[in-house]
């Protein structure tokens, strides 16, 4: 994922939250059924909170219980479950569990081991709008995760051992966030173009050396992370995505930029440190028509190339 500044730069910037990373209810170590009913039964039964964070550590045991006991908690939209520690034997009555909060639509299962998805059959019928399974042990995407089509607008998988990704991933037609750093991804996909709602997308610390020109097609994305990969060139499809905004190449292993990276419309930030760059040669600026009140050039854009490029910055209208 992206750092915690980063993370608040992005919310500011494009008005999308990620609720992951708020918390309402206090965490608690090691309590009971009975002492997460006491301590959280009243403020749920009044109303002020529609938030259960249950992440600490060997409280998935009570965790069932206290969804199964109390008739309050299908009110709950969020449910944190970080760190759980959640092993087999604890996760056996979690899909009855699962079942009876009818109205959750976001769960975070960060940090919990989970080599594959608690009670997927229950958890991709809920209506869910964000779900996180990073910092696990993940080798795979759950299967029937496209049954979240309608819904899921935000999904995180960080941190895992994902060395591919389904063709169903194509069907989630409403998500806006995707987060796929520190993987071991090799390709992508080419029904990863279908998801025409994306916003961000961010693939950092994989192993991609490509992307599918069907990315083409995702005319919403504001921001791509393809920071530390195996990229030799800039992918083609790259200049492609016209609505582009912010784009990371850094720690690649590409030689040049091409001119027509400069000629996005909309790109304002591209960062290309820690690659194999000499020279960057930009486009000659163009400016507007007579009487127009704004002035375009390609040299406007900030350009991070660390130390690789020795400070050469070359025009094409010098050439």
């Amino acid at each position: 994922g992206c750092s915690g500044s980063r993370q608040s730069e992005l919310d500011g910037r494009s008005g999308f939250t990620n609720p992951f990373h708020k918390a309402v209810i206090s965490q608690v170590h090691e309590p009971t059924a009975r002492d997460l009913l006491l301590q959280q039964a009243e403020s749920l039964a009044a109303g002020d909170s529609k938030q259960l964070d249950l992440s600490a550590p060997t409280v998935l045991v009570g965790a069932t219980q206290l969804i199964v006991a109390a008739a309050e908690l299908a009110s709950i939209e969020r449910l944190l479950l970080v760190g759980s520690v959640a092993s087999d034997a604890r996760l056996a009555a979690f899909s009855d569990a699962l079942a009876q909060l009818v109205n959750l639509r976001r769960l975070n299962m960060e940090g919990n081991r989970l080599v594959e998805t608690p009670a997927s059959e229950v958890l991709f019928k809920l209506p869910l709008e964000g779900l996180s399974l990073s910092d696990n042990a993940l080798q795979v995407v759950p299967s029937g995760i496209s049954q979240l089509r309608g819904t899921l607008i935000d999904l995180e998988l960080r941190k895992n051992f994902l060395s591919h990704l389904p063709d169903e991933i194509g069907e989630l037609s409403a998500l806006r966030q995707l987060s796929l750093g520190r993987n071991t991804l090799r390709e992508l996909p080419s029904s990863l173009g279908n998801c025409t709602s994306l916003v961000m997308l961010f693939l950092e610390h994989n192993r991609l050396n490509s992307l599918p020109m069907s990315l083409s097609k995702l005319s919403a994305l504001d921001d791509l992370n393809l920071h530390d990969n195996r990229l030799s060139s800039v992918p083609a499809v790259v200049m492609e995505i016209s609505s582009l905004r912010w784009l990371s190449l850094g720690k690649n292993s590409i030689a040049a930029l091409p001119t027509t990276l400069f000629a996005m419309p909309n790109l304002e930030v591209l960062h290309s440190h820690s690659n194999q760059l000499r020279a960057i040669t930009l486009p000659e600026p163009t400016s507007a028509p007579l009487g127009s009140e704004q002035t375009t050039t390609s040299a406007s854009i900030p350009v991070d190339c660390g130390d690789q490029a020795n400070g050469k910055i070359n025009s094409a209208a010098s050439k």
